[in-house]
């Protein structure tokens, strides 16, 4: 098993579609999942572990079995070996059994959404667990308009590029680097 970790952080179908609950789906939609799908086929080529990370709330979009909470199905999950952890707050290693995964890996790639949320939290929080080489994919991470923040999808995702760019431990790349 290779030292290397995917990580695919709550691409789920809300994240793709307008709804009532969220709004509209997350900058750049077509371009993340394409980009991501790319670095499945990278990872499924080279036995690197894959795992999905899966957003909860008790309410809304992201309530358990509602179909809008469900794991982006054009994702093509492979069920037997790329497992899905479930998460109730912004951190993925929130869940213990995503810690103990990960356990022997030296490499973590990191894409999916939200951008200024989960994300930016499974970043910091792979680093915290120890993790020196944490990859996040510029080209495969996205985030929704924050009007209370009054920042724009780009604005956040720029803001959070900058801020992971100064972390040790922590690389930006654009998903053709680690595909070619």
């Amino acid at each position: 098993m290779s030292d290397t970790a995917l990580l695919v952080i709550d691409l789920q179908v809300v994240m793709f579609k307008e709804t009532v609950e969220e709004g509209a789906p997350i900058h750049n939609a077509p371009q993340v999942l394409s980009n991501t799908l790319q670095l499945l086929t990278w990872a499924r080529k080279h036995n690197h572990r894959i795992a999905f990370i899966q957003h909860n709330e008790s309410e809304g979009a992201y309530k358990p079995n509602n179909p809008l909470w469900e794991i982006e199905p054009q994702l093509g999950r492979l069920a037997e070996s790329e497992p899905v952890f479930q998460k109730w707050e912004g951190d993925s290693f929130s869940n213990p059994e995503l810690v103990e995964w990960i356990k022997g890996v030296k490499r973590v790639v990191l894409v999916g959404a939200q951008t200024d949320y989960c994300v930016n939290s499974t970043t910091e929080g792979a680093v915290k667990i120890g993790i020196r080489d944490v990859v996040v994919v510029k080209d495969a991470h996205s985030t929704r308009d924050n009007p209370r923040e009054g920042a724009t999808a780009v604005e956040l995702i720029e803001k959070f590029n900058a801020k992971w760019a100064g972390l040790e431990g922590v690389s930006l790349v654009e998903s053709a680097f680690l595909i070619r």
